[in-house]
């Protein structure tokens, strides 16, 4: 039963004794006292008697409850003390409300989560409209729980929404809502705990797997569909209904008036494209993401549509759509920007860098499909014209073919008569040159008798010019030699160093006489080549004779070496002559062409002697390079291999300039000896190698159409070599045809190379392959490097 309250219980004892008081008391008096003015202070005293006793008790009465209600306090004040340091130790945000929503204590965790500030007992009044679901998406009151439970006073359990946080910011919790009633008041108590974190990293991860199956849905369609609009309608609606994108729209650039106008759409679009006005210009309508994208080439991301002051004039439309965040991607065809696709988000921070790039791919995607469908209306132009000029084509082949017959067999005629006159003419002129300069020698010699000072002069001006014929008649004869394969190979053992030496010997002679200085540099121990020695010792020959001639001061060097690796020499020529222009210095080795010389050089030649040297180092498996500077001099430089490859009965003897050079590198010399036949047999000119870091040096330095490299060299492997020269933008086009024991796959990036192949090689199979190799690039190196 319950017990009634203090003050009930006081007033009810007082009212019990004074009615008793009443009723009684002047009766006892009466009893006792008979005299009645005694009677009267009887009375008197009785009722200050009252007065005494009433006051008394409610003294104790009053008394006892204001113990009673200092305990109470006391325990109230410690219960709250022990509220506030659970509540503020929990890590979830804590809030008691009253019932029309106003804020009566709130933890230290939910003013920080919340960005909310709160005075104790002063209730503050909250506004939870911008509650919205996890998604982004507003929610209505009904769906609001919070306004809910403050609506029926329910409970809430463990429902997940979305908070407006401190600066803008969108928290995600999961929200409980328990009902609190009291003596003299109500209202609710709210826990929030905050997921925003694991919501982000799993709308992240749910964000990128779409974004990946909208590229392979978007590269699918690509290569089905065929018109433009189609492709651009069908990305658009690929990246709303699979990536969950608010809102997706292409637009394409309008040249004439710098528009960018859209073309394709999908999602929530309700009217925005209708009033957007978006130039590619820099101007106030082309600075927003659509018209950066357009008109500087990049992806452009606007994150905080709602603070971007790039997105003024288009804010007010995209919040009220939900667009909290948006990227813009350029479209190209052929490389030239031709559009824009922007996609919409419904949160700010939407699209991070994965994202973007993603996306980028989906753009890029998208410009294949405009760029295959341009080329395939090309093709089937290209294939229209091609039907038409096919018809024509095979009336004009027959009537070339038969041309160019004819032309083939007349040019046959005329080199046979041509070989067949050089070689008579020559021999019928050298017979009686040989008569007139022997005769006119011995006329000079005065054997025949004195001769006067005018005869002298004229006859050792016929002399001169006998000489001079002969020379040219010589050199005329071996060209044509050479031409005509005539010319052979005859190597032998032999020490390079004398071999030079006495090149050098004999020609100090006539350096001297022409007052110029004759300097060597030769290595102190011998130099073992297997070469043919007179081939060398003519080519230097020349080289030399050729700088006396156009050297009128100063003086020539000749320098001997051996090169790197051990497969190789170099002999080089250099004087202080008037040096080569620049413009010349590729056709010094042109047949009958001259330099052209200083006003007053009266330096002569037949403009055969590089070009004939030229050929003779080439038969020997070497190369013969030139570097000039005006006013200073030219270096010659012949580089031959130190071991001449032997002949084989089917091997051409003679390469013309124009063969194919190819750096083969292998340090197997067996293998290497093997693939330089194959080469040689096949027309190429070769160059050997059993270095790696040689091999990128040789490429770099010299002319060379196609590399054979060997995959497994020691130090420098070749693979390494490989990557370094796909690297070296100067010789990145050389052709390379990779070799190995191994199987291409087994070591490294075989797509460096334009063909590998497996040891052991077939000569056939091999050779298809350098050529294949080389075809689409031939010449692309030839000429680039002098020196």
């Amino acid at each position: 039963m319950r017990r009634l309250p203090q003050s009930i219980r006081v007033a009810g004892t007082y009212l019990f004794v004074a009615a008793l008081w009443i009723l009684f008391s002047d009766q006892l008096v009466g009893l006792l006292i008979t005299d009645p003015q005694l009677v009267t202070l009887a009375s008197t005293l009785k009722g200050w008697a009252f007065v005494a006793v009433t006051t008394a008790l409610l003294f104790a009465a009053l008394e006892r409850d204001r113990r009673e209600v200092a305990k109470q306090e006391v325990a109230t004040s410690e219960a709250e003390q022990r509220f506030s340091r659970i509540v503020e130790t929990v890590p979830d945000a804590i809030l008691l409300l009253d019932t029309s929503g106003g804020v009566t204590y709130m933890n230290a965790a939910a003013e920080r989560l919340l960005g909310w500030s709160w005075l104790p007992g002063s209730p503050a009044a909250t506004d939870f409209g911008g509650v919205r679901s996890a998604g982004g998406l507003p929610l209505p009151p009904q769906r609001n729980p919070i306004e809910r439970a403050l609506a029926d006073g329910g409970a809430i359990r463990s429902e997940v929404i979305a908070l407006p946080g401190p600066q803008g910011s969108r928290i995600v919790v999961v929200v409980n809502v328990a009902p609190i009633a009291g003596e003299t008041s109500s209202g609710l108590l709210v826990s929030l705990t905050d997921i925003t974190a694991e919501h982000q990293a799993s709308e992240r991860v749910q964000l990128l797997s779409r974004l990946y199956q909208v590229l392979a849905e978007t590269s699918q369609a690509v290569q089905a569909l065929a018109e433009g609009h189609d492709i651009f309608e069908e990305a658009c609606r690929i990246a709303v209904d699979v990536a969950g994108l608010r809102m997706a729209w292409v637009g394409t650039l309008e040249l004439t008036s710098r528009r960018i106008v859209p073309v394709a759409w999908a999602g929530h679009e309700a009217g925005y494209l209708e009033r957007l006005d978006i130039s590619a210009d820099d101007v106030p309508a082309g600075r927003g993401p659509s018209g950066r994208a357009v008109r500087e080439g990049v992806t452009v991301v606007s994150n905080d549509i709602a603070n971007d002051p790039a997105m003024v004039p288009w804010r007010e439309q995209a919040l009220q759509r939900g667009y909290y965040s948006s990227a813009a991607l350029p479209l190209r065809l052929d490389g030239e920007i031709v559009g824009v696709f922007v996609v919409y988000g419904a949160d700010a921070g939407f699209f991070d860098s994965d994202a973007v790039a993603l996306l980028e791919r989906i753009a890029g995607a998208m410009s294949f499909g405009l760029e295959f469908q341009r080329r395939d209306e090309d093709r089937r132009t290209a294939f229209e014209q091609l039907e038409q000029y096919r018809a024509e084509l095979e009336v004009r082949v027959d009537e070339r073919t038969a041309q160019l017959s004819l032309a083939n067999e007349r040019l046959a005629q005329a080199d046979t008569a041509k070989s067949q006159f050089l070689a008579n003419m020559s021999h019928e002129l050298r017979t009686p040159l040989n008569s007139i300069i022997g005769f006119t020698g011995i006329i000079l010699q005065g054997i025949a008798g004195e001769l006067t000072d005018e005869q002298r002069k004229q006859l050792e001006m016929v002399y001169r010019s006998g000489k001079s014929l002969l020379s040219l008649v010589n050199d005329v004869l071996d060209l044509s030699r050479i031409e005509a394969g005539r010319v052979r190979m005859e190597p032998e053992e032999f020490d390079a160093v004398e071999a030079v030496a006495g090149v050098v010997a004999s020609m100090r002679l006539l350096v001297e006489q022409k007052g110029l200085v004759l300097e060597e540099a030769l290595p102190d121990a011998p130099l073992a080549v297997l070469a043919d020695r007179g081939k060398v010792q003519q080519v230097l020959t020349n080289l030399l004779s050729n700088a006396v001639k156009f050297t009128t001061h100063g003086s020539l060097s000749v320098t001997l070496a051996a090169m790197p690796a051990g497969r190789r020499f170099k002999i080089a020529v250099s004087d202080t002559g008037p040096g080569i222009p620049d413009a010349e210095l590729e056709h010094v080795f042109d047949e009958f062409y001259q330099v052209p010389r200083p006003e007053g050089d009266k330096s002569q030649g037949s403009g055969l002697g590089l070009t004939i040297t030229k050929q003779l180092v080439h038969m020997m498996g070497g190369e013969l390079l030139v570097r000039s500077e005006v006013g200073v001099g030219s270096v010659f430089e012949v580089v031959l291999p130190l071991r001449l490859p032997q002949a084989t009965p089917d091997a051409t003897d003679v390469l013309p300039d124009d063969a194919l050079l190819v750096l083969a590198v292998d340090d197997d010399p067996s293998s290497l000896a093997l693939i330089s036949r194959w080469l040689a047999r096949a027309g190429m000119r070769v160059i050997e190698s059993a270095d790696a870091a040689e091999a990128i040096s040789l490429v770099g330095e010299r002319a060379i159409d196609v590399l054979v490299l060997d995959i497994m060299l020691p130090g420098m492997s070749g693979q390494e070599a490989l990557q370094r020269l796909r690297s070296d933008p100067r010789v990145a086009d050389v052709p390379i045809v990779c070799i190995s024991s191994n199987d291409p796959s087994s070591y490294g990036e075989p797509r460096l190379a334009d063909a590998c192949l497996v040891k052991p090689l077939a000569e056939v199979p091999f050779i298809a392959a350098v050529r294949g190799a080389v075809k689409s690039k031939v010449g692309h190196n030839r000429g680039k490097h002098v020196g």
